[in-house]
């Protein structure tokens, strides 16, 4: 029944174009998250910078004309 010239394959984890692929995939996904992370970062910062210009910009607002507006009508609802 089985052949007697038929050759035995390699492990899949003994092969080498198993240990390629698996190497190839480890660096792509080193690479993304060398890519990722700094983004992620670097987007929460301009984030944030633009809330503390906001606020700056509300504050020197409040500042020239302290009369103007009543600290009620300044109440936000979040």
């Amino acid at each position: 029944m089985a052949e007697p010239n038929r050759i035995p394959l390699p492990k899949l984890t003994r092969s080498l174009s198993a240990r390629l692929l698996v190497l190839t995939m480890t660096f792509v996904m080193v690479g993304e998250v060398l890519i990722y992370v700094p983004s992620i970062s670097r987007y929460r910062l301009v984030y944030l910078e633009e809330r503390l210009a906001a606020a700056h910009q509300a504050a020197l607002a409040l500042r020239a004309a302290p009369d103007v507006w009543s600290r009620r009508s300044l109440r936000l609802t979040c």
